[in-house]
């Protein structure tokens, strides 16, 4: 991984870090109803990008098949992308969260996503203990935190906090990323073409 490319991804952790921070604060403070759904929307952008780099950063290394990585990402996203648009939805509106929460099939649609989203922590888990990296393994256990806070319907200030702390780890994660890793991945680049 090139600098340019630390720097990117480090800047997308910041920015996920920092919509976290502002979702942590929607609980103190009396924001408007259009400010929560720029917040929230924002984070559920920058918690795709953070998921998908995460598993992007998995697919370079090379103990690890890409085939072993497609069928835990589909449903690990999907589960990560429908508690976000469930975020959305019912933290924006007051009148739209009780439109939804009195909608049967809503309620178990929001139900079976946030298990998916427990079962594919579950399985990132067994991913990241592929890996032999610690970090990843601790940031796999913290989403794991994360998708029972979620299903226990406490996504407030306690999983945006470890939210934060999943950011943090992953700036970490890149920063000792290995040099070794670098060189290899310059060196296929260079084959390649």
């Amino acid at each position: 991984m090139r600098i340019k490319e630390r720097v990117s991804v480090i800047s997308l952790f910041v920015c996920y870090i920092f919509t976290n921070l502002l979702f942590y604060n929607v609980i103190y403070r009396d924001y408007v109803n259009r400010n929560i759904f720029f917040i929230t929307g924002f984070l559920f952008i920058t918690e795709m990008a953070f998921w998908i780099f995460i598993f992007s950063l998995i697919r370079r290394e090379e103990r690890l098949k890409s085939s072993n990585i497609n069928p835990i990402l589909i449903p690990f996203l999907i589960g990560v992308g429908g508690t976000g648009v469930g975020r959305v939805l019912l933290n924006s509106s007051l009148y739209l969260n009780d439109l939804l929460t009195v909608s049967t099939p809503f309620i178990y649609f929001i139900g079976i996503i946030r298990i998916l989203f427990i079962f594919s922590a579950f399985s990132f888990f067994f991913l990241a203990l592929d890996t032999r990296n610690i970090l990843l393994t601790v940031i796999s256990c913290l989403n794991i935190v994360v998708s029972i806070l979620i299903w226990l319907d406490f996504d407030t200030n306690i999983s945006s906090a470890v939210r934060i702390l999943m950011g943090l780890l992953g700036i970490l994660y890149i920063v000792l990323l290995k040099e070794r890793t670098i060189y290899q991945e310059e060196k296929n680049e260079k084959n390649s073409v």
